[in-house]
């Protein structure tokens, strides 16, 4: 009897955890049939990057936008911009990028934890505050 007891109580405290840990996470966006909690609705997008990202008040912790932290990785414009023909102007002006997806892979921006996944490399997740970025 009392190792039915057991059983059942071990299972209920699992059961419950379970649901503990996924808590959080449990309206992440496009949540797959994998199991993966994707904070993106399918292939992540420009726009999904830069609604944290260039979101200072809501996310303190990146401390810059993304222009202020990619100008601060190198004084050689050229790296990154070049030159475009502006037929308005008739002239050659520096090109502004602007898709994140240009530079960044999708496998370094997405996945599971212990994945190449950046997101998952932060003090946030090492806080296992999974509700900053799986909130919807």
């Amino acid at each position: 009897m009392k190792v039915r007891g057991k059983k059942i109580l071990t299972t209920s405290i699992a059961c419950l955890f379970a649901l503990w840990m996924s808590g959080p996470m449990a309206n992440a966006k496009n949540a797959g049939a994998d199991g993966g909690m994707s904070i993106y609705d399918g292939e992540p997008t420009e726009a999904d990057c830069r609604m944290c990202h260039d979101d200072l008040s809501s996310f303190p912790m990146l401390l810059a936008t993304n222009p202020d932290r990619h100008h601060a990785l190198s004084a050689d414009c050229l790296s990154c911009h070049s030159f475009v023909w502006n037929d308005a102007l008739g002239a050659e002006v520096i090109s502004s990028p602007r898709d994140c997806l240009t530079c960044h892979e999708v496998s370094d921006i997405e996945g599971a934890p212990g994945s190449t996944n950046v997101h998952h490399q932060t003090a946030t997740f090492a806080d296992r505050d999974c509700a900053v970025c799986h909130t919807k």
